[in-house]
């Protein structure tokens, strides 16, 4: 468990800055799921939310992220730019 203080940015123009605080918990390899869902409520009985974003990723870019269903298909000859919005709009859709 971490109580994680998290200050991120974007690049590029415009960019933009956003500051948050977040507790996160993880099972390691050899964990037991029933300890996570033990946590969770406890967390949960306390006034702790669960976050709408899937990741920190996600909640810094996902209004920058085109909303797709499918994964995009990338041409043969994509810049590395093209290749790397392709994947993170995987990764990170829109909220």
């Amino acid at each position: 468990m971490v109580d994680d203080h998290v200050s991120a940015n974007t690049m590029g123009a415009p960019t933009s800055g956003e500051s948050w605080r977040e507790v996160e918990v993880e099972l390691g390899g050899h964990g037991d799921p029933q300890l996570l869902d033990r946590v969770e409520k406890r967390l949960l009985e306390a006034g702790v939310r669960r976050s709408d974003a899937r990741s920190k990723l996600a909640r810094l870019l996902g209004d920058r992220l085109p909303a797709t269903t499918a994964p995009q298909r990338v041409k043969s000859k994509a810049t590395a730019g093209e290749l790397v919005l392709a994947y993170l709009a995987t990764r990170a859709p829109a909220k």
